[in-house]
């Protein structure tokens, strides 16, 4: 049924048109009418209408000041015009306003009048048409265009300007483009083309999802409707919220804001390295662009790194390769190199290292078995986060190294210590530890101090100072960065601290 709204301040001019259309048992219907332009425009803000019958001259708002605001509220509206005024300029205004039809009440029939809703009607379906079409060919164009980005077949902006040429133009992506990466934490992602826009948000006027590896989404949208940046960051905020109640995630990438199609390349990329830097994050973390690093690791730091590890492998207990390879996982999560899958393999290869270093110390050369191969292989490449990949590495490690006379500690004390290793950086506290492994803290720190020879705070003490002469020795961070890493919010107590453990 295609619906008609009319508004005329003339109630015979409304009943008349009513009747007439009522008459013709076609597929019109009158869905509603107003007397003044005010009253029709806040009726159609909520409403679902094909044609507005309009007249020119009413009190209040006239039709040529109603005109523009109805195709705001309504793009593609069929808008016929009715005056008792001839006067050519009016017919140049209705028409430049998108007014489609224009009639004298003077001379306006039944048949004209029915003539032309169905004139108009037919053009509607036409146009309806064509937008379907040009939609499903915006959607391929967005398709193939982020697959190549993705399958890195385009490299750069000027690759992707003279690809995007060979493809149909996008009739959206005017303004306010940007592009949103979802990690899913499973392959069963979902897929959001069939929900309506406007369930995801109000501000949404266009969205195409490209499924990429099968468990990363990403979803190239727009809200051209806004101007103002506030308003805009408002409503993705809005818009995230949604996602991350109805998909199951493990982290998400935002890019910036574009205002054109052309930048499809940039947005597409940003969205990449947001959602990757989840990976040395924790769960359910949100990245945008302005918070990433995606810093290269400085391959001199990385061959010191193994170096300083396969050392430690050869003559050290396995606390202490631990403790290094801790450090090592940190270095990674401050750099947050965005090839995550570089970052896997280089564990991997350590990994083999390290046990054929362990192998030539025993003098028992046993290979570890295919099968714990794959299987370490498998738990790599289904990390998600840099978490699991360093939970794989240890646990790998600890089933075939060969400790050097490990010193024993009581269960309590050794869950405290692996509690510290894993929070140092935390400014933890003797009762936070307690707690995390429930044990009363007076008495941990009785039996801590027994077993070890220190305090708490100095054990903890001494594993920061250990971790800040390490970056000193290996990294390019000033002092003060480190100090702030290592949780010191007074740079002068930790210069203390570090110049006290450096004369010993």
């Amino acid at each position: 049924m295609i619906k008609i709204f009319i508004i005329d301040d003339e109630i015979p001019i409304r009943q008349w048109i009513r009747f007439c259309i009522e008459r013709s048992g076609s597929c019109f219907q009158v869905a509603g009418e107003a007397s003044n332009g005010e009253a029709g425009l806040k009726a159609l803000e909520n409403m679902d209408i094909d044609i507005v019958i309009l007249d020119i001259m009413m009190p209040g708002l006239n039709g040529l000041e109603v005109l523009p605001k109805l195709s705001q509220i309504h793009p593609g509206l069929g808008i016929i015009m009715l005056t008792n005024f001839a006067e050519f300029e009016y017919i140049q205004k209705a028409v430049r306003n998108g007014a489609r039809e224009y009639f004298l009440k003077s001379e306006i029939t039944e048949e004209s009048l029915m003539a032309c809703l169905n004139k108009i009607a037919a053009s509607q379906k036409q146009n309806s048409l064509l937008l379907n079409l040009s939609s499903e060919a915006e959607s391929q164009t967005v398709r193939l265009l982020c697959e190549q980005i993705l399958r890195h077949t385009i490299t750069s902006q000027k690759q992707f300007l003279e690809t995007a040429n060979k493809y149909p133009r996008p009739l959206s992506y005017t303004k306010n483009l940007f592009v949103v990466g979802i990690r899913c934490l499973s392959e069963d992602i979902v897929h959001l083309d069939p929900i309506p826009l406007s369930d995801i948000s109000e501000h949404l006027t266009a969205m195409h999802s490209v499924v990429y590896n099968k468990t990363d989404l990403f979803l190239v949208c727009e809200m051209n409707k806004l101007t103002s940046q506030l308003m805009i960051f408002h409503s993705i905020a809005g818009m995230l919220r949604w996602l991350c109640s109805h998909i199951s995630y493990a982290y998400l990438g935002i890019s910036n804001i574009y205002q054109s199609f052309s930048d499809l390349y940039h947005g597409l990329s940003e969205a990449l390295i947001s959602l990757n830097s989840g990976f040395y994050k924790k769960p359910a973390s949100i990245t945008y662009i302005y918070e990433t690093k995606d810093e290269t690791l400085d391959p001199n730091i990385l061959n010191s790194c193994s170096r300083d590890i396969l050392n430690i492998a050869k003559t050290c207990p396995f606390e202490e390769l631990e403790k290094g390879l801790y450090q090592l996982f940190d270095y990674f999560r401050s750099s947050r190199p965005s090839d995550i899958q570089s970052v896997k393999d280089y564990f991997l290869e350590l990994v083999y290292l390290i046990h054929s270093v362990t192998m030539s110390n025993s003098l028992q050369f046993q290979f570890l078995d295919k099968s714990v191969h794959t299987e370490f292989r498998k738990r790599l490449s289904e990390s998600i986060y840099l978490d699991d990949v360093q939970k794989a590495v240890l646990e790998l490690i600890g089933r075939f190294y060969v400790p050097q006379n490990p010193v024993k500690f009581s269960m309590p004390v050794t869950d405290a210590i692996s509690y510290i290793k894993g929070h140092y950086c935390e400014n933890i506290t003797l009762k936070e530890t307690a707690d995390a492994i429930h044990m009363n803290a007076d008495y941990l720190g009785r039996l801590f101090k027994k077993e070890t020879g220190i305090s708490f705070n100095a054990y903890v003490t001494n594993m920061k100072m250990e971790y800040a002469s390490y970056l000193i020795s290996n990294t390019n961070l000033k002092k003060y960065e480190i100090a702030e890493k290592l949780g010191f919010t007074n740079f002068s107590y930790f210069s203390r601290l570090y110049s006290a453990y450096k004369s010993r």
